[in-house]
């Protein structure tokens, strides 16, 4: 009856370690999928907003007359842009 066992348990570690290196490599592909599928989503948000910004500098002239004024500080003929200069920022 020992001997029996002895075989069973020397039959289940072959298996064991047959299986194990794949399971293995299955743990950590499944865990690689998680974080590419998350990335994908973060992907696909990103594209979806920039397509939405795209449209809108192409078909949203006060959008444009917006980013401009902000980002660029132009004006509109007859108009002058105020710079205000923050005092923590003047000291440094």
């Amino acid at each position: 009856m020992q001997a029996r066992h002895k075989k069973i348990g020397i039959y289940a570690l072959v298996v064991i370690l047959i299986f194990l290196p794949g399971i293995v490599k299955y743990c950590k592909l499944a865990q690689q999928k998680s974080v590419n599928q998350r990335k994908l989503q973060a992907l696909a948000e990103e594209n979806k907003r920039l397509l939405e910004e795209n449209k809108r500098l192409k078909e949203d002239s006060v959008y444009i007359e917006k980013l401009a004024r902000e980002n660029l500080g132009l004006a509109k003929k007859d108009e002058f842009v105020v710079k205000f200069i923050d005092q923590d920022t003047k000291q440094r």
